[in-house]
């Protein structure tokens, strides 16, 4: 079982993310949260054990964490970096692209981003190359989170 959450937490926005998401009103069910407690600098990743043991449907065992009853608990929704993106896609008119530039193995292989939007952005002032792929999509989610709180005030509505 810890083999597998383990796993399964590189599909997870890291925490100092989903606390922007959460200022910028991200508010979707997730199946998996993350729980701080500062004054003891501890931060716990929890997945929903539904979720990874199959023993429900993955939407039966979804919350959203961003709630003012887990908020005095020290918990936030801890979304999958899908669930980042089509969020983005839907509320802020953002999509991310991540773009293939070369390599032939892991190793090797370079990624850029771009962000196509309704916003005046101008992507040759922050293109960069990434590797590996999963420094690409931090990237993508960093850029969003950005250009969202910039143009929109980090409010949703």
């Amino acid at each position: 079982m810890t083999n597998n959450k383990q796993q399964t937490a590189v599909d997870f926005v890291p925490y100092e993310l989903a606390l922007e998401l959460k200022q910028l009103q991200f508010n979707e069910p997730c199946i998996a949260h993350y729980t701080v407690v500062p004054e003891d600098n501890i931060n716990w990743f929890t997945i929903s054990e539904q979720s990874v043991t199959g023993n429900s449907s993955i939407f039966g065992s979804s919350k959203n964490y961003n709630t003012e009853w887990f908020e005095t608990e020290g918990t936030i929704s801890a979304p999958t970096y899908a669930q980042a993106f089509r969020w983005f896609r839907e509320k802020h008119n953002l999509r991310c692209q991540i773009n293939y530039i070369g390599g032939l193995i892991n190793k090797t292989t370079w990624w850029d981003i771009s962000v196509i939007g309704h916003y005046n952005t101008d992507p040759k002032e922050w293109e960069m190359k990434y590797q590996p792929y999963e420094e690409a999509e931090l990237a993508c989610l960093e850029k969003l989170i950005e250009i969202a709180k910039t143009h929109e005030g980090g409010n949703n509505d």
